[in-house]
């Protein structure tokens, strides 16, 4: 993908950092593994948060209290991958 490319939730990978389409203070989430969640109506399987709450130090049940679930609809913007790609 290239970078501010308007993209869905569901074509990001781990590690992918987005803001929100409708944030007009373009805050910047990253894509984490998390573990599948279904509710009464829906399964979330896409999980994100805060890059600034990713990169700083803690401990990982600091971070864990930030993750945030994800439609597959959402409507994102991409911003980069965390891997580097020559």
């Amino acid at each position: 993908m290239k970078k501010n490319e308007l993209t869905t939730a569901n074509s990001l990978q781990t590690g992918d950092r987005f803001y929100f389409q409708a944030d007009k203070n373009k805050v910047v989430w990253e894509m984490v593994d998390h573990e599948k969640k279904t509710t009464n109506f829906q399964t979330y399987t896409k999980w994100c948060m805060p890059a600034s709450i990713s990169d700083g130090r803690g401990s990982e049940t600091f971070k864990a209290a930030y993750v945030k679930p994800l439609r597959k609809e959402t409507k994102v913007v991409y911003l980069r991958s965390k891997e580097v790609t020559i």
